[in-house]
């Protein structure tokens, strides 16, 4: 604030306050078939008001996944693509497995799409933080495609987030990567979106990317041509070797994600 005579001007501006250590998130797994099993929780010195610690005992990975889903729970963040991370449990699991009720996980969403409505640009594209311009082409199909699966699964997306956002993915196809198109392509499938001829513009190249070829792959399979939807698949380097760039899309986890996503989904066998 600066005063001068009979003036005053007066500038505000939020900062992002973060943590003095990141949140660590440790996660152990032993197979038990008989006997015991010792697991060293921490081996650092917490403030118990820092710390929590939980073992469980299943016959399959669930023990994992909610590990994730509290770590989810906790993040910190504020960006659209880390309150998008937070809300993913809530349109896959069952209330009772989030230890919640119908309710809870429905005023959870909401809140979660009003935040995402309020960041929202007139093109349909969204922010990364309120006030700013639009976000890279991968944190906007990634908030896409949540919202998809949010509509499939029968959650109350806003109409005007939902259709400007897609309006927005929709325009990549023509104007971004072949990476963000493919993806782009996959997301207006999925959303049961008519795509015409867009498949068109990869037709004419052989694509050597990874992430490109499985989306092609799903969204033949979408549209119910089997036989090109298992040519790009075929195309699948299952090493994932080719990998020219490492950011958002490129990276292995990510590569990892989408390679169990598409062939859990389309093609199971």
């Amino acid at each position: 604030m600066v005063d001068h005579k009979n003036g005053r001007s007066r500038y505000e501006e939020n900062l992002s306050i973060r943590p003095s250590t990141p949140f660590i998130r440790r996660s152990w797994r032993q197979m038990l078939t008989k006997g015991s099993v010792s697991i060293n929780v921490a081996s650092d010195d917490f403030y118990k008001e820092f710390f929590d610690s939980s073992v469980m005992l299943t016959n399959g990975y669930w023990a994992l996944i909610q590990g994730g889903i509290k770590s989810l729970a906790k993040y910190p963040y504020g960006c659209s693509e880390q309150i998008t991370s937070k809300a993913i449990p809530y349109i896959y699991f069952e209330s009772s497995d989030l230890n919640i009720t119908d309710d809870d996980k429905e005023v959870y969403l909401a809140k979660t799409f009003d935040k995402l409505l309020e960041r929202q640009l007139d093109n349909g594209g969204i922010a990364l933080y309120p006030g700013e311009g639009v976000a890279s082409d991968f944190v906007n199909l990634y908030i896409a495609k949540f919202l998809v699966r949010a509509n499939l699964n029968g959650h109350n997306v806003p109409k005007i987030l939902y259709s400007r956002l897609l309006k927005y993915v929709a325009q990549m196809i023509d104007e971004s990567s072949d990476i963000s198109a493919a993806t782009a392509l996959y997301i207006m499938a999925l959303a049961q979106k008519p795509i015409g001829t867009k498949t068109n513009i990869f037709a004419s190249s052989e694509y050597k990317n990874d992430f490109v070829n499985l989306y092609l792959g799903a969204v033949f399979k979408i549209l119910g041509d089997d036989k090109k939807a298992l040519g790009y698949i075929s195309k699948v380097d299952q090493g994932f070797k080719n990998f020219s760039n490492w950011d958002h899309f490129y990276s292995r986890s990510s590569m990892n994600k989408v390679y169990v996503e598409i062939i859990s989904n389309y093609f199971p066998d």
